[in-house]
């Protein structure tokens, strides 16, 4: 979600579903890595994320264990 100043967050979610988390989660990546990388429409290197999480996201920011995945294509 995107804030009325631009700024994405992600809400209360305690009462969502896995899928709705995941997605919100991966809105928010996507969010922030084209607002860094200056691409408005650039590609997130999920790939690259996944293996390499502490070249991208400081451990801190993150639940202990916490792993990201490459997701998944949904078909139409």
């Amino acid at each position: 979600m995107v804030s009325h100043i631009g700024k994405a967050w992600i809400g209360d979610i305690k009462d969502a579903s896995l899928d709705v988390m995941k997605h919100m989660v991966q809105g928010f990546i996507t969010f922030h890595y084209r607002r860094v990388s200056g691409m408005k429409g650039g590609l997130v290197p999920w790939m690259q994320i996944s293996t390499q999480i502490s070249n991208y996201i400081s451990g801190k920011y993150l639940p202990q264990g916490a792993k990201l995945q490459e997701p998944k294509v949904r078909p139409s």
